[in-house]
């Protein structure tokens, strides 16, 4: 039994679909690997990412605040590919959703100085770090959560602070026992369509 936070059934690939070196399988031969999938959703269970908690904004009670003043629509903060500057170069990264999502609506100017087609003020994509990272969480509706090299704790600070996490990702099929290609934390309690 496997305890893991992104369980990758990779049920539609038969090669690993992850840029990040370390967690890439195929120059492992088959014989050192075995031929199976790196998540079995007969034995394995996926847990929550671990998060250190932040004490100050759970303290501040974040999570508890009203639709009317969160002011940001949808917001997504992290690597938008190579389009930005420190993006990561590989086509397969994100598997290409958040190179899409940035294309479409990214609200810092890539690397020729252009937002995306439907830019909007409501809606922040951005790959900047940002300072107050629970509060702008907090100050959104629903929060992007979509696959870099794997899954970070996307969900579980959205829920956290209060906003809903809104999953992008290809080939989601929710329900243990239905051929997944990668399942998420909670799949026998939320329905993720």
């Amino acid at each position: 039994m496997m305890l893991v936070h992104w369980g990758n059934t990779n049920s539609k690939h038969n090669h690993s679909t992850t840029a990040y070196w370390a967690d890439n399988w195929d120059k492992i031969p088959s014989d050192r690997r075995g031929n199976h999938s790196c998540f079995d959703p007969a034995k394995d269970l996926v847990l929550p990412a671990w998060k250190r908690p932040d004490v100050t904004s759970l303290s501040a009670t974040l999570w508890s605040r009203p639709r009317e003043n969160r002011k940001t629509l949808f917001y997504f903060n992290g690597n938008l590919g190579p389009a930005y500057t420190s993006g990561r170069p590989e086509a397969t990264y994100s598997m290409g959703i958040r190179q899409k999502l940035a294309d479409e609506f990214g609200s810092t100017p890539n690397k020729e100085g252009k937002r995306g087609k439907q830019y909007a003020e409501d809606v922040v994509v951005t790959p900047l770090r940002s300072e107050n990272y629970h509060e702008d969480i907090a100050n959104s509706t629903f929060c992007g959560v979509l696959p870099g090299d794997g899954w970070s704790g996307r969900i579980e600070d959205s829920i956290l602070q209060g906003c809903i996490p809104v999953v992008i990702q290809t080939w989601i099929t929710s329900y243990v026992g239905v051929e997944n290609d990668i399942l998420h934390p909670f799949e026998a309690v939320v329905m993720f369509r």
